[in-house]
């Protein structure tokens, strides 16, 4: 049986394409990609997200989209990284199954072997990186470590060696919508929203440009942290108490020589020592509030994560009369948000 067959052609497939600078393969990508959309899917569209590229990626999208039918193009007015153009493309697509692709890294072919695992269940898809070209010892072990301290402390059993790829059911987008921030989320979706999920494990088509440094890399688990547990809040809590009572000891220990030693003296450096021990309890203290304050403030803002320049479609007309079917979609209508 031909992978063709095993694939339900009822069904909508749109792909999004987060791009940068991208003018040296992005024709040649939607090419191959286009070639295997239409021999294997009656309806699909193909979403491009231009991350304010600097060349002339956009030039040649335009060109693209005058020749060639189920594109879209949206451009933002402003770079804004990867996790964000992946989520406007996200909100704008209307698929049954929604596939992200880095036309940087992922090979087109992925599209029907991940349409296939979706198609027997998995509401989300993850992207595995089988090999560890392109990352530094360092990361490796602090992505490890840090990995390892998130399944713990906060629930969320991230995937090692996680890549940009996804595939998404209607209702996993659904669910994901329903975070303030779906860019920070949709990377680790699965963890946190706890639908069925599968891995593909695949070797990229290079090593890509925009591997997470160990600073970024360390920025971003901590970003997870904060926002799905109170854990570091609690061991700054608790370094800091340990601060006071190693303080409250030495008060203590001033306290028995000044009785058993009458003739000594307190000193300069007695009293400066206290008074650095204090201070660092207390900028420890203040540091790990100001991590949860400063995310309760941005989320109060309300401030928009982009805004788009310009949005354009194929010139050429698809010949598609149904834009979208799910027939079961009263089935697989996903929860209304708690809160």
């Amino acid at each position: 049986m031909s992978p063709k067959s095993l694939i339900p052609i009822d069904r909508f497939v749109s792909i999004v394409l987060p791009m940068k600078d991208a003018e040296l393969y992005i024709e040649q990508y939607v090419d191959d990609l286009l070639e295997i959309m239409t021999s294997g899917f009656t309806d699909f569209e193909i979403v491009m997200v231009d991350d304010h590229s600097r060349d002339y990626t956009v030039t040649v999208v335009d060109q693209m989209l005058k020749s060639h039918a189920n594109l879209r193009c949206i451009q933002l007015s402003s770079p804004r990284g990867i996790e964000i153009a992946t989520s406007v493309g996200l909100e704008n697509v209307i698929g049954d199954y929604t596939i992200v692709l880095d036309p940087e890294t992922d090979p087109p072919k992925l599209v029907k072997p991940l349409v296939m695992r979706a198609t027997q269940g998995a509401d989300i898809i993850y992207g595995i990186d089988h090999s560890r070209e392109g990352r530094s010892l360092p990361q490796r072990v602090v992505g490890s470590l840090l990995h390892s301290y998130l399944r713990r402390y906060a629930g969320i059993d991230v995937p090692p060696n996680l890549t940009h790829l996804r595939c998404f059911s209607r209702r996993a987008i659904s669910a994901l919508s329903k975070f303030d921030d779906p860019h920070v989320f949709y990377k680790y979706s699965a963890c946190i929203i706890g639908f069925s999920n599968d891995v593909l494990r695949y070797a990229p088509l290079r090593s890509s440009k925009r591997r997470d440094s160990v600073p970024k890399l360390i920025s971003r688990y901590a970003q997870i942290m904060v926002d799905n547990s109170p854990h570091p809040l609690r061991i700054v809590t608790v370094v800091g108490l340990l601060i006071a009572l190693g303080n409250l000891a030495y008060m203590g220990y001033i306290a028995a020589i000044y009785v058993f030693k009458p003739n000594v003296a307190e000193g300069w450096s007695t009293m400066s020592m206290q008074v650095s021990v204090l201070a660092m309890a207390m900028i420890l203290i203040l540091t790990g509030i100001s991590e949860y304050v400063g995310r309760i403030l941005r989320k109060t803002q309300n401030k928009p994560h982009y805004f788009v320049s310009t949005e354009k479609v194929s010139a050429v007309g698809a010949g598609i009369v149904r834009l979208n079917v799910v027939e079961d979609s009263k089935a697989t209508e996903s929860p209304k948000k708690g809160r």
